[in-house]
């Protein structure tokens, strides 16, 4: 196949102009387009670690969209706070996190429940009463107790347990070091006697800042959880939250929670009109992030195949080749599929592929104008099968021969082979001619760059050059710069040296815009003549 691909690359980037049996060819490219989406869905549902992944690709498209309306924003998550347990405990610890204030605000005022807290373990006594200081400073509940105390002094003193001798209250009060001596974990348990000083404002205003949700905040997730039902302040709270936390934030970590039901109601009330461009890594992907926002989908398996194959297409192949079991029947029944649709032996055949491939084009041109959920499908599942086929091709005679099929100029990166290592321990490492530069002084296993398509690049050696990469010579980099590909910048800044992942995703992403180019042109060309 590989003497044919750059042929078979081209026809796909050149209209055959060819419209004969259009419609029988295009039947032939649908039947074999929607086989590979329903082996790609079939990977992405069909295990649980492959469905979350997937799910976690589509939260982190939709964290890269901007919603400006603060009251849009807690409309979008309020309806599954409560009713899904997963995100209504996730959420409600990020407002623990973020803003715990607001969450003193809600408990301070429960001092049975602290009472209790605090008699269940005393090192959560420790941790919040044992704040004095020799400065006379004390924080968090040893200021609450010091004051309480204080101003109560003729009937609680005797509360307090000392671990050296008594101190009275006219020596503590000169010298407020001296309640270091405090038996801390005893005095508190006196203390929780006096059901007053937990509802009293000493200890309420030591609690106001929410500083006690380090002591156990599960505790007072779980605390929160059980107090959903009793008024109206838990879930003000959390819309209060909702709306000044960033989407995107509040998409990385609730998204992932939402079951699959949850998902078609959350993308029905995301309306794309009040959403915004965010720091999508490309402009095709922005767009897309915009397409799936507010779409009524049908299933979550839908949603979650076009998300794949349009942000993470290169991850969908990594999980077709590595996963051990699920992964390893789907790649037999797809290769098989794919030996039974055209083998490519020929230029023939490649041609005849390559004109399904245009007949179906030409087929939903007609069919659909504007953004249409077919033109897309089609996009994204030839986008996959052109980045799967690429996968095959590893060495540097098979790429260059497909980038210059395709009109992309670019220039292979050689160094000088290392110096010969010398046997002879006492012979000079400096005589002439014999060492290099040390930015020249590379061992082979360095000079070897992974791939997430393959094992490894081949490595080809010339006689007295050593092939390390590609640097492009005309547009190919710009469109690497503007889809998120990176380079690896080993010479000059302005030449950047490109690996067979780069090169493959530029490939794609050529053959990606070709499409949207002529699907918009024939829009256009619609549009004049109604």
């Amino acid at each position: 196949m590989s003497q044919y691909y750059p042929l078979f690359a081209e026809l796909y980037l050149q209209e055959d102009g060819t419209h004969t049996q259009q419609k029988a060819n295009a039947r032939s490219r649908t039947d074999i387009l929607t086989q590979i989406g329903e082996i790609v869905s079939e990977l992405l549902m069909n295990t649980p670690n492959n469905h979350k992944e997937s799910k976690l690709w589509l939260a982190n498209t939709f964290s890269q969209i901007v919603v400006p309306d603060e009251d849009k924003k807690s409309d979008l998550f309020m309806p599954f706070f409560g009713r899904n347990k997963h995100l209504t405990r996730e959420l409600l610890l990020m407002v623990c996190q973020h803003s715990p204030a607001t969450v003193g605000a809600i408990l301070k005022s429960q001092g049975t429940l602290f009472r209790q807290f605090f008699a269940d373990d005393e090192s959560r006594i420790k941790q919040w009463f044992a704040h004095f200081h020799y400065s006379g400073k004390s924080e968090y509940g040893a200021r609450a107790l010091e004051r309480y105390v204080f101003d109560r002094r003729d009937s609680l003193w005797s509360k307090l347990v000392w671990t050296r001798k008594a101190v009275p209250p006219c020596v503590v009060v000169q010298k407020r070091s001296l309640f270091l001596q405090l038996d801390v974990v005893k005095t508190v348990r006196n203390m929780f006697s006096v059901a007053e000083f937990w509802d009293s404002d000493e200890f309420r205003a030591s609690l106001s800042d929410g500083s006690f949700l380090d002591l156990d905040v599960c505790f007072f997730v779980e605390t929160l959880i059980s107090q959903l039902d009793q008024g109206p302040s838990v879930h003000a709270a959390i819309r209060s939250y909702l709306k000044t936390e960033k989407f995107g934030s509040l998409c990385s970590r609730l998204f992932v929670l939402l079951s699959d039901a949850d998902i078609v109601e959350f993308l029905s009330l995301l309306d794309p009109r009040g959403v915004s461009s965010g720091p999508f890594s490309s402009q095709e992907l922005k767009e897309f992030g915009e397409y799936l926002a507010g779409r009524a989908w049908n299933t979550v398996s839908e949603l979650l195949l076009f998300n794949a194959l349009a942000a993470h297409s290169a991850q969908v192949v990594r999980l077709l080749r590595e996963d051990e079991i699920l992964a390893e029947k789907l790649r037999e029944k797809l290769e098989k599929i794919l030996l039974d649709y055209k083998p490519l032996q020929s230029p023939e055949e490649a041609k005849e592929e390559a004109r399904d491939h245009w007949a179906l084009r030409r087929e939903i041109a007609k069919r659909t104008k504007g953004s249409s959920l077919s033109k897309q499908k089609f996009l994204l599942l030839e986008s996959f099968l052109l980045r799967y086929r690429l996968g095959f091709f590893k060495d540097r005679q098979s790429i260059e021969r497909i980038l210059s099929a395709s009109s992309i100029k670019f220039q292979p990166v050689l160094l000088p082979p290392p110096p010969p290592t010398n046997s002879n321990p006492s012979a000079s490492s400096t005589e002439p001619g014999l060492s290099s530069p040390p930015t020249q002084r590379r061992s082979k296993k360095s000079r070897r760059k992974r791939s997430s398509l393959s094992n490894e690049i081949q490595i080809t050696d010339e006689e007295d050059e050593v092939f390390i990469g590609w640097t492009f010579t005309s547009s190919p980099v710009t469109s690497i710069a503007s889809s998120g590909m990176n380079g690896e910048k080993r010479g000059r800044e302005e030449e950047p040296i490109y690996d067979l992942f780069d090169i493959v995703n530029t490939l794609v992403h050529k053959f990606f815009t070709s499409c949207q180019r002529w699907f918009a042109a024939q829009d256009r060309s619609f549009q004049a003549k109604t």
